[in-house]
């Protein structure tokens, strides 16, 4: 890792913020799975150089109404759009009900107990022994 620029004013008086440069990854996780890119969303904790990581920048900044990030991911693996990350809150385009916040276990990592995961309101066995990762088989979920 290496950091490519410190931070120092920029416009509005807005500092900008850390980018970190991956210069090695030796995971295999990194050369099989598709995607563009990884935003970090980590703890201070755990930055690599006393980087700070860009969420930290937002909160301490103001620059978000209220110190949440959510997630949305399309269904519909076909749709253009795959999914959207909202920083200071929730769409509530693409959630019913009320959310559920529980605590992280562990500091650090984005951490937390779960006892099951229900589809339909049938148990699925996901994570009865407990997972580092929550990934699920398709066609199980859509059944």
């Amino acid at each position: 890792m290496r950091r490519a620029k410190e931070p120092d004013a920029g416009s509005e008086g807005k500092k900008l913020v850390d980018f970190i440069e991956a210069t090695r990854e030796p995971s295999l996780t990194f050369v099989l799975a598709q995607f563009d890119g990884i935003l970090g969303l980590g703890f201070k904790e755990i930055s690599v150089g006393d980087a700070v990581p860009v969420w930290y920048n937002m909160v301490d900044q103001n620059l978000v109404k209220e110190p949440v990030f959510s997630f949305w991911f399309n269904r519909n693996a076909d749709e253009e759009q795959g999914g959207e990350i909202v920083f200071g809150g929730v769409d509530p385009d693409h959630y019913k009900g009320e959310h559920t916040y529980v605590p992280v276990t562990k500091k650090g990592y984005w951490q937390f107990d779960m006892g099951d995961v229900l589809i339909n309101g049938s148990t699925t066995g996901f994570c009865s022994g407990g997972c580092s990762a929550l990934i699920f088989v398709l066609v199980k979920v859509n059944s």
